[in-house]
């Protein structure tokens, strides 16, 4: 056994498939200007994390500028490790995206714990930092 996976190693195996696992995220959305919540259901995407805020893609009539929403983030990663973040934020830009079914939109963070966003964060950097290492020892560097 790995012990960094619980996925058997076979010395002759090079890669393994849990080494392209990404980690697993879960955001809900509530708008507090609307008082309307986006559908569980709906696709929500993280595309961008900034140093206080977000760049979502949610369903276009979820919210518009200036309006506050209500962000819960629930990531799990490869190894079930799971961290959680929870703020308002204030819509800064609502972009409709290529199809009309889907807004951009940039959030700036209003109350939050910021000491529970560098954990999110770091929980982002320690996966890229896994990958990193993959890619090195990939190459043989």
């Amino acid at each position: 056994m790995n012990p960094d996976h619980d996925t058997p190693v076979d010395s002759d195996e090079l890669i393994r498939v849990s080494d392209f696992e990404s980690m697993k995220i879960r955001i809900e959305v509530k708008n507090t200007t609307t008082r309307t919540e986006v559908p569980k259901n709906a696709a929500v995407e993280l595309l961008e994390i900034h140093d206080r805020g977000v760049v979502l893609a949610l369903p276009a009539q979820s919210c518009a500028h200036g309006h506050n929403l209500m962000i819960s983030f629930q990531a799990t990663t490869p190894q079930k490790k799971e961290f959680s973040f929870v703020s308002t934020a204030k819509v800064e830009l609502a972009e409709k995206l290529d199809d009309d079914d889907q807004l951009r939109i940039t959030l700036s963070f209003l109350q939050y714990d910021e000491a529970g966003w560098r954990r999110f964060c770091d929980g982002f950097n320690s996966r890229q930092a896994e990958i990193e290492e993959f890619f090195k020892a990939a190459r043989g560097f």
